[in-house]
């Protein structure tokens, strides 16, 4: 996996690396028409496979994805730990929890979960629905629990929009 370059064909060779996130940064502004291409490969989605995938997060992940909102309920910990008994990956602990969430809670845009309160907590304890940022903001503290690796991401940073003439 390459960590850093240089910009293709730019003489000045504005270097780029990989972030702490995970996306690519350059050091300096690109020009306006500036095009690029970038390759991935997406992780394998066979459970068989991820069941194999049983080692440890390296240290700086563990460090940084499995800690807990201040103030987090013993009680969430004991109730994830009754829902995973009997995994013994951690691709079967996860798919425990997200199977149980898909089968005991429902979904809807209008719920009653009180932002200003711990939310894990509400929808496994208090509500019987929530919408998908409140999923997953429970699912992930359910995973840290269980000290899987988890982080919860939503929208979208401010740029410039694009317009691709050849797309509706």
């Amino acid at each position: 996996r390459r960590e850093s370059g240089d910009v293709p064909g730019d003489s000045h060779h504005q270097p780029w690396r990989v972030a702490a996130s995970g996306g690519i940064q350059s050091g300096q502004s690109l020009p306006e028409d500036t095009t690029y291409v970038a390759e991935s490969a997406a992780p394998t989605r066979e459970p068989t496979e991820l069941r194999r995938a049983n080692g440890r997060a390296p240290l700086s992940v563990r460090d940084r994805y499995t800690q807990l909102p201040v103030g987090t309920s013993d009680r969430i910990e004991q109730f994830t730990d009754d829902i995973t008994a009997g995994e013994n990956s951690r691709y079967e602990r996860a798919a425990a929890i997200q199977q149980w969430l898909k089968t005991n809670r429902g979904y809807s845009l209008d719920t009653s979960i009180d932002p200003s309160k711990p939310i894990a907590e509400q929808l496994l304890f208090e509500v019987d629905a929530a919408y998908c940022q409140q999923f997953a903001t429970t699912m992930a503290v359910m995973l840290r629990t269980q000290a899987l690796p988890a982080r919860y991401v939503v929208g979208f940073a401010p740029r410039k929009p694009v317009s691709y003439p050849h797309l509706p």
